[in-house]
């Protein structure tokens, strides 16, 4: 039981049969986050949802609760994080060659991740952690997968499961086959969502600031390397896809004005040349290199308007 009184065990949030885990959705909910229902032991939104537009079906309102748990009183708990809950969630992932404990640890100059004190967290079935965090209500909150190795900050247009929902996961028999699907639950470790307290004033200028990771820890494609494209170039059949990803990091970093263009290019084109250029001409290269510039160009705009946002909201609260 936490300080606070609110137990977060299996059978005291899964009080009557008709709703199961809708009882503690609609927990959530009373506080201000929005849930939506998941597959029973997964992730993914659950398939009573329409097809298209998953987490953004999350709701506050407690008879779509109750009707979504009434379908299904064994979904796991979606909940919605950025502007719509006021939530950022930072995600530690720990497994293979990634330590996100460690690496918050450092980016937090060597103190350990309890100096996090007061921000409730929750494990996961996979042995990660979920920090909870509030945020100004409707201040923009990006997403940012990877921002540092093992670390994801999920907001807006994210979501995380939630407790006392469970992941099914494959254990290895002694004789190292897989046997049958084992539900692991997350738990809350420290502190209830009840109060988590506003997140410190360093977190919306790491978001926006912050190089993206060169890992990906949620499973996405990392970056493309460009010391090795300048030795490989682009191979053929992946032209396009990768000149322009390497193009939005290549801006990403040094910027999308009129002398940093110039650097950019400098280096595209010794990529470009470094390879195979049959039927991929410079102008091509160049429309590819101009419409990334435009990309990252938006979005900086973007992020600066929401940082500005996020500063008016937190004077505001």
């Amino acid at each position: 039981m936490s300080a606070c009184g609110h137990r977060w065990d299996r059978e005291a949030c899964t009080g009557t049969r008709e709703i199961g885990f809708g009882v503690p959705a609609l927990r959530y909910a009373r506080w201000g986050y929005a849930v939506l229902p998941c597959e029973r032991g997964g992730k993914k939104p659950h398939r009573m949802l329409p097809p298209q537009g998953g987490v953004h079906w999350a709701s506050t309102d407690p008879a779509q609760i109750r009707e979504w748990w009434s379908q299904d009183p064994a979904a796991s708990i979606g909940v919605a994080t950025g502007q719509v809950s006021a939530l950022a969630v930072i995600d530690l992932d720990v497994k293979g060659e990634h330590n996100g404990v460690a690496s918050l640890s450092a980016f937090l100059t060597g103190a350990p991740i309890t100096e996090l004190t007061g921000y409730p967290y929750a494990s996961t079935p996979s042995g990660g952690s979920h920090i909870w965090m509030r945020t100004p209500p409707w201040a923009a909150v990006p997403e940012r997968p990877g921002i540092l190795p093992g670390v994801d900050v999920k907001g807006d247009g994210g979501y995380v499961i939630a407790a006392p929902s469970a992941r099914f996961v494959m254990p290895l028999g002694t004789d190292g086959e897989r046997v049958e699907p084992v539900p692991v639950p997350y738990e809350w470790d420290r502190g209830c969502p009840c109060s988590a307290p506003m997140a410190p004033d360093w977190l919306p200028g790491w978001l926006y600031s912050a190089p993206a990771g060169q890992q990906q820890s949620g499973g996405t494609d990392p970056p493309p390397s460009v010391e090795e494209l300048l030795k490989t170039g682009i191979p053929v059949g992946e032209r396009n896809h990768t000149l322009y990803r390497v193009a939005c990091s290549l801006y990403r970093k040094y910027g999308t004005g009129q002398d940093n263009s110039v650097v950019v290019l400098e280096l595209i084109r010794l990529i470009w040349e470094a390879g195979d250029r049959t039927d991929f001409g410079w102008r091509e290269v160049l429309v590819t290199t101009e419409s990334a510039r435009k990309f990252i160009s938006r979005q900086r705009q973007l992020e600066r308007m929401a940082f500005a946002s996020w500063l008016d909201s937190h004077g505001q609260a």
